[in-house]
């Protein structure tokens, strides 16, 4: 599926700024196994095709990942979504799509088939969070 992206009016210069145990905050190789379309979901569950978004999900590819308990994080899945049409979440997908090689600080204008969006080797950054109460990787 191909989808029209436009993050021209965004500085690329602020842009560029599973398996196992939930690793610890840091720097990790990476993979992205897949960045399907998707949409949010309105209060009835359905989707609202007015708010679409990108829908990542990365698979920590690096040895050295570990939980804060010291155990192997390496195999964990991180999920996340960007949204195409937001404004305030044009530097996500700016940052995304510039770290996947579909735009450039030059290229600022493309139509990114989300079908090329998989099996791409990266690096991340886990951030920590929580959810419930309990420690979640972002």
């Amino acid at each position: 599926m191909k989808i029209k992206v436009d993050v021209s009016g965004q500085d690329p210069d602020k842009s560029v700024a599973g398996e196992g145990e939930k690793p610890k905050p840091g720097v990790y190789h990476a993979i992205l196994q897949s960045s399907d379309l998707g949409y949010k979901k309105g209060d009835d569950g359905k989707p609202l095709k007015s708010e679409p978004r990108l829908e990542p999900i990365v698979k920590i590819n690096d040895k050295s990942a570990k939980s804060a308990e010291g155990k192997d994080a390496n195999g964990w899945l991180l999920y996340d979504y960007i949204k195409t049409n937001d404004e305030a979440q044009t530097w996500k997908l700016d940052q995304f799509l510039m770290a996947m090689g579909k735009l450039t600080a030059k290229k600022r204008k493309a139509e990114i088939d989300t079908d090329t969006l998989k099996n791409i080797k990266c690096r991340i950054r886990v951030k920590g969070d929580t959810y419930n109460g309990e420690y979640s990787p972002k």
